[in-house]
């Protein structure tokens, strides 16, 4: 490689595209408009010869039920529950995600992924929880990941680390 030239891979998607293609393709994009946009990315690909087409549906129809579902996925992923807190007599509530996700962390079958129950019969049972539980562990080692330039953050990843290995044993 040469001197100043990058290196793209995919963090974890690991479909047919080559990573460094499309990282090339967003620095050109972002060269272009000073900056890389979702509608922009979309532009870049619409014409046939582009080397991002075929990563998107381009039939209408499909598209459109997938855009639905991505709603849905923002629905679910947003909605919360106020509930009375367990073992408080006062009834204190807490506000806490309605729905959480209960595919495993490393489901390879793309129809169980998005599979979500309500956050406290996730909690309730064992296999449920066991999966909830991995999936916040991915998520501090993600944000530690997206993070980890910048020096401010250090005590939080300090505390990311104690905690990960800490849960390593449940």
């Amino acid at each position: 490689m040469e001197n100043g030239q990058k290196k793209y891979s995919w963090s974890c998607y690991g479909g047919k595209f080559s990573a460094q293609m499309v990282g090339e393709q967003f620095e050109a994009i972002e060269k272009r408009d000073g900056k890389l946009t979702k509608a922009a990315v979309v532009d870049a690909a619409r014409a046939e010869d582009s080397p991002m087409h075929g990563m998107f549906e381009w039939d209408d129809a499909v598209a459109g039920e997938l855009y639905r579902q991505d709603q849905a996925h923002f629905y679910i992923r947003h909605l919360e529950v106020e509930i009375v807190k367990v073992g408080s007599g006062n009834g204190k509530t807490v506000t806490t995600r309605g729905f959480v996700n209960v595919t495993p962390v490393n489901a390879g079958n793309r129809e169980k992924a998005g599979a979500y129950v309500n956050t406290q019969s996730a909690t309730q049972n064992p296999e449920t929880y066991r999966i909830v539980l991995e999936r916040a562990k991915n998520e501090l080692r993600m944000f530690r990941e997206k993070y980890r330039d910048i020096k401010e953050l250090e005590p939080v990843f300090a505390v990311i680390n104690q905690v990960t290995m800490d849960l390593e044993g449940t």
